[in-house]
C-alpha cells in the first residue's frame, strides 16, 4: 500500500480480479470476501460525507485527555435552546481540497 497519511493507505486491487474488465464495484466486494475482512459499511462517495445533525455523535476532551461521550447532552440542549438546528444537516470533505485533495493525491501517485 501507499499511506497518504498516517491512518491512510491506498493500493491496487487490480491484481485481484480475475478478469481486468470485471465491474469496480465488485472489486471491493470480492477483495474483502477474498481477504475475510469484515465490512462495517460503504462509502459511497469519497468526496464528503452529509449527514444529518441528529446522527451524529458528540465527543469532548476531558481536562485529563480522555474522550467523552456528549452525544445525549449535546442533542437535549440543541432539543431545548435551538430546536431549528436540528434540521441542519453537517457537511465534511474526506480529502482536503485546499490543498488540491484528491486530485493532488492522484497526480502524486502516477
Amino acid at each position: 500500500p501507499v499511506y497518504v497519511e498516517y491512518n491512510l493507505a491506498v493500493m491496487s486491487i487490480g491484481f485481484r480480479l480475475d478478469h481486468p474488465d470485471q465491474p469496480v464495484i465488485l472489486r471491493g466486494v470480492n477483495f474483502c470476501k477474498q481477504t475475510g475482512v469484515k465490512v462495517l459499511g460503504v462509502v459511497e462517495n469519497m468526496s464528503g460525507l452529509s449527514q444529518p445533525i441528529s446522527n451524529l455523535k458528540f465527543t469532548k476532551i476531558t481536562d485529563n485527555g480522555e474522550m467523552k461521550d456528549v452525544t445525549e447532552w449535546t442533542l437535549e440542549y440543541m432539543r431545548e435552546k435551538t430546536p431549528e438546528m436540528l434540521n441542519f444537516i453537517a457537511c465534511s470533505e474526506v480529502f482536503d481540497s485546499s490543498g488540491g485533495g484528491a486530485i493532488k493525491m492522484c497526480n502524486e501517485m502516477e
